[in-house]
């Protein structure tokens, strides 16, 4: 299982493309060192499963993935606590191949957007509607970041 686990992480954890088309070089040098600690790390602090991981790279987001995404663009800093994106810490992880600079400059509205959703609803939820609206722009390109 961990093996298995790893393999999904070093190929396709932070890039759904249907089928990976990208390679793992494609998502650029900082994604690659970096991503692979983030989720080592936040996969040890919420216990996300397997499932869960596969499910959310064909855009299914439960409720319960709500805290793996949350610890991922925490840890990454690239979206501080009060859900602003930091844009130029965005596009130092994410290159051209992975998310074209239109595509990237959507992530921010989206973030907006969920903040707005109420002081009644939990972060990790917010993060998670952040995150579907994501896999709205580019299904084809969406990064579990």
């Amino acid at each position: 299982m961990a093996t298995k686990y790893i393999t999904v992480l070093l190929v396709c954890m932070y890039l759904h493309t249907g089928y990976c088309s990208l390679s793992f070089k494609d998502l650029g040098e900082h994604l690659q060192t970096d991503g692979v600690k983030w989720a080592e790390r936040c996969h040890a602090i919420t216990g996300v499963t397997e499932e869960e991981v596969e499910d959310a790279m064909k855009g299914i987001f439960p409720d319960t993935f709500g805290p793996y995404i949350t610890c991922l663009w925490l840890t990454s800093e690239v979206m501080t606590p009060t859900m602003d994106i930091i844009p130029e810490k965005l596009q130092y992880y994410l290159n051209d191949k992975v998310l074209k600079s239109d595509e990237m400059a959507q992530y921010i509205p989206c973030a907006a957007n969920a903040r707005k959703l109420g002081d009644d609803v939990p972060f990790n939820k917010k993060v998670l509607e952040m995150n579907k609206c994501h896999y709205k722009i580019n299904p084809d390109k969406y990064i579990i970041f």
